[in-house]
């Protein structure tokens, strides 16, 4: 950035151009710069020298103009010289001056160079400039397009002893209006990232003053990468026993578990609850949010376009006791319609979010499937197999439907791509042909224990990226393959209402007997 990143210094076709240390410029581009006539010869090459710019007063006019900043970085002084004075004076020391060239299109690149300049030559005096000047009115600096760029380069050029005083300073400020901005959440960012935790924390601090900052934060295009900054910082901090970040992330997760199931629903505060759910270091908090928030929810959250996410997220990464609740509560938690006799999975399957879900069940399953023919076997392995074993019943019973849509056929799809397993009671029937892109994507557990040959580029992606193409000339599933079950009863739960597309039904679950407010499902079964 300090350079500019202009590809087109040494275009002639932009009219740019070096020759013996001189730019040069075309006719037409003499006519668009804003450089003044006396600069330039006859022939468009720039021949006042540095000195003349500096003494004629024209260094803002330069640093503001496309080739005027290309010719300062070039012609930039070394330390210790009277034109390195003099330009620091007119800049740095005049208010005026660095506030335009701080907001500019081009100048904001040669003040990012002169910071760089300033840090390789250990000018204090010049890195103490720099931080006076940015101080001031450093929340409007911070919100700018341009000024942020600079803000950012000081912060991580200079000596952090100097640069705290812009973190003091931005304390000061409403930091909401911060956060949710385009430009500023990257200052607030490149702040977390580079100054101790012992100085930021302060951040953290002032939002949690307000728990109604992190909500408003959470759900903000812009915001909610803030907020999941902080957890990954806080996290690896206090992983290395950091009583401070401890605390402030004890203070954070419980904002956030107290608005877990408004926060699972939002467009953008669904990834803060991805991100806690996916961090290895939070499991505590993953398994609260699958208690508290997902179970006896999951039919009408993964009916829903965000929340639906959160829940494959949630399949993804539980262990496996409440993995075995999710599962459960899916197959059996809800009494079927009584005209319709349509379940959970039922809806699920051809839901447009829903189906989604449905997927990230089967591929946990497939997985454990392909595990076993690996010769290795999972704690669960068993429960997975019946789970296969129910989903294949349900996916045979639906697949005239099913290859209606591509969804469906993703579904089909899947269970074909498992390969023959060599035991006479295989849960799948076999196809002749394998779909590459019908594989899972896969928890970090199967990632990191798993040998390599059991993965392809293709498995490592989400189900909602896979390919919608069928396998050619692949063989029809039947039921004839699949093992009778039958499947023993649920005791001891209690039954409380919830609500689906195709009416009233009655949710089974053994965690607790509060109520809880369901939100109606956002489409209605196929």
């Amino acid at each position: 950035m300090a350079s500019m990143g202009l590809s087109d210094r040494s275009s002639d076709s932009r009219g740019n151009s070096s020759s013996g240390g001189q730019s040069q410029l075309s006719p037409a581009a003499i006519t668009r710069t804003t450089l003044p006539t006396w600069v330039f010869d006859d022939a468009g090459n720039i021949t006042a020298t540095l000195s003349d710019v500096i003494l004629r007063g024209q260094l803002v006019t330069f640093a503001s103009d496309k080739t005027g900043c290309h010719y300062l970085q070039e012609k930039y002084p070394k330390i210790g010289t009277s034109e390195r004075t003099a330009m620091i004076e007119q800049i740095l020391a005049n208010p005026t001056n660095f506030d335009q060239l701080c907001g500019d299109v081009f100048a904001n690149f040669f003040l990012q160079h002169m910071i760089s300049q300033a840090a390789k030559d250990a000018c204090e005096r010049e890195m103490q400039l720099f931080v006076d000047s940015l101080k001031r009115d450093i929340g409007n600096r911070a919100l700018s397009r341009y000024s942020c760029r600079v803000l950012q380069k000081a912060i991580e050029c200079l000596d952090s002893s100097l640069t705290i005083d812009l973190l003091v300073e931005l304390t000061k400020t409403n930091l909401v209006p911060l956060c949710v901005d385009q430009n500023a959440n990257h200052v607030i960012q490149k702040m977390v990232a580079v100054f101790p935790s012992t100085s930021w924390c302060r951040l953290v601090e002032r939002l949690l003053s307000d728990t109604q900052q992190v909500i408003i934060i959470s759900e903000n295009k812009y915001g909610c990468r803030v907020i999941q900054m902080f957890i990954e910082q806080m996290c690896a901090r206090a992983a290395k026993h950091d009583t401070l970040c401890s605390s402030l992330l004890r203070d954070l997760m419980s904002v956030i578990m107290s608005n877990c199931t408004r926060m699972a629903s939002n467009e953008f505060a669904n990834y803060v609850v991805q991100h806690i759910i996916q961090t290895p270091p939070l499991a505590e908090y993953r398994d609260a949010i699958i208690d508290q928030c997902l179970l006896k929810n999951l039919l009408s959250m993964s009916q829903e376009k965000y929340a639906s996410h959160v829940v494959e997220a949630a399949f993804e990464n539980a262990p496996p006791v409440l993995l075995k609740e999710m599962m459960e509560e899916i197959f059996d938690g809800y009494v079927p319609h009584p005209d319709t006799k349509k379940d959970a999975l039922d809806i699920l399957m051809f839901h447009q979010y829903g189906n989604y879900v449905v997927q990230r069940m089967l591929n946990l399953c497939c997985m454990a499937f392909r595990v076993k023919l690996s010769g290795m076997q999972l704690p669960d392995h068993a429960d997975k197999m019946e789970w296969l074993r129910r989903l294949q019943r349900r996916i045979l019973d639906n697949e005239s439907r099913l290859t209606r849509y591509s969804s469906g056929k993703k579904i089909i799809d899947t269970l074909r791509a498992l390969p023959a397993g060599g035991a006479t009671n295989s849960p799948v029937s076999m196809s002749s042909s394998t779909s590459p892109s019908a594989s899972a994507c896969f928890s970090p557990f199967f990632k990191q224990n798993l040998p390599s040959h059991l993965f392809s580029p293709s498995s490592l992606s989400s189900p909602r990226a896979l390919s919608t193409s069928s396998p050619p000339n692949s063989a029809s599933l039947t039921s004839d393959t699949v093992n009778s079950l039958m499947l023993p009863p649920i005791h001891g739960f209690h039954h409380h209402s919830a609500h689906s597309p195709m009416g009233s039904y009655t949710i089974s679950h053994g965690y607790s007997n509060r109520q809880q407010n369901r939100r109606p499902a956002l489409a209605q079964i196929m």
